[in-house]
Parts: C-alpha cells; sequence; structure tokens
C-alpha cells in the first residue's frame, strides 16, 4: 500500500493559546488569549499588552463575545499566571503580527470611516466617483464610454455617433438618429375590422 498523506486542518479551534478579538462587550476591540478552557461555552483570557489602555485583565469571558484569530502562541502551559502570559506574549510578537495583519488594516480603515464628519464623507464620495468614473485613465477606459452611453439608453435602441473627441474633451457631441416609425402604428398597415356573422 502507498503511504497516505495527513494534513491538519485549517480551522481556527478553541485552544489553550489562541489570541482572540474582542467583538463585544466592555473590551470591545482589545486582543487576549486563552489560558484555560472551562467549558463550552466559557473561557479564561489573559491579555497583558505593550500599553495599559490595550490590556485585558484576566477574567472569563464567552464565546460568543471573541472572534478566533489565525494567530496561536505555541506551547502555552494550562492556566498560565500572567508574568509568564506576559513574557510569551513579548516573544510571540503578537500586536505586530495582527497589525500586519488585513483584518486589523480592514477594522483600522472603518475606525477613520466612522471619525469622518458630513464635508470630509462627502469629499471621499466625490472622489471615489472620479476615480470609478468611465472614461478616466488609460486610452482603453476612454473607449468604453459609448458601451456605457449604449447601456444608458438600450430601450430606446439609437443609433450613437461619436462626432469628434479631443484629449480634455471625452465627448462633445452626441446626436441620436430618429427611429423610424414602426409599421404596427401606420394606418395603412391596420387591418379592417372583422365582421360579426350571424348563423340562422
Amino acid at each position: 500500500m502507498g503511504d497516505a498523506e495527513v494534513k491538519t486542518s485549517q480551522w481556527r479551534l478553541v485552544e489553550v493559546g489562541r489570541v482572540v478579538l474582542f467583538a463585544q462587550g466592555p473590551f470591545e476591540g482589545k486582543l487576549a488569549t486563552i489560558v484555560e478552557i472551562i467549558d463550552h461555552k466559557r473561557v479564561l483570557v489573559d491579555g497583558p499588552a505593550s500599553t495599559a489602555e490595550k490590556t485585558v485583565p484576566r477574567h472569563a469571558s464567552p464565546l460568543s463575545h471573541l472572534s478566533l484569530t489565525p494567530i496561536v502562541i505555541p506551547k502555552l502551559p494550562r492556566g498560565a499566571r500572567n508574568g509568564v502570559v506576559k513574557k510569551v506574549w513579548e516573544a510571540t510578537e503578537v500586536e505586530k503580527k495582527f497589525g500586519e495583519s488585513a483584518w486589523a488594516k480592514n477594522k483600522d480603515r472603518i475606525a477613520k470611516r466612522r471619525a469622518l464628519n458630513d464635508f470630509e464623507r462627502f469629499k471621499v464620495m466625490r472622489l471615489r466617483k472620479q476615480v470609478g468614473a468611465p472614461g478616466i485613465g488609460t486610452p482603453k477606459a476612454k473607449w468604453s464610454l459609448e458601451g456605457v452611453l449604449r447601456t444608458m439608453f438600450r430601450d430606446t435602441r439609437p443609433r450613437l455617433q461619436l462626432a469628434h473627441r479631443d484629449e480634455n474633451c471625452l465627448l462633445t457631441s452626441l446626436t441620436l438618429r430618429p427611429t423610424t416609425r414602426s409599421r404596427r402604428t401606420s394606418p395603412s398597415s391596420v387591418p379592417p375590422p372583422r365582421r360579426k356573422m350571424f348563423h340562422r
């Protein structure tokens, strides 16, 4: 028989040494690590951060308040004291690893957007429209403006004619040819009314 290759699962398990992020509660947005598993709903966490503002004291927390991160402190003993957890926390560089992750960057971006006032949000909206508008950027994107105009007038199906193109003005004139009259609406094509047939 051939050799079987066994791969470990990539699931984020609730285990001792797993770094968690508080999603709700009084310590929302702070990091901690699981020190002991109490039962299937509660764990004992401890978060010895570098600053006092980010420190999470040792306490029992429900799993519903926590979000599991992909960071794990290896070989952390069960029920380790605060001094041991702090020493391993600094050696593993937990805060630096989480700060470089996409999760933390997205979290900071959301916090910045929430801190904006109405005028700053309006400026962000205008900038996003300018960057995402068709016809801005490469010459290939400029030619996509014709397709956007076709989509806008899809119901009437006009024939677009780009009369002139300039570097400063992408579309200087737009002419719509009148559509031909339908045969159904012309008087010559309307059939005469049917006569009622009376049976004796």
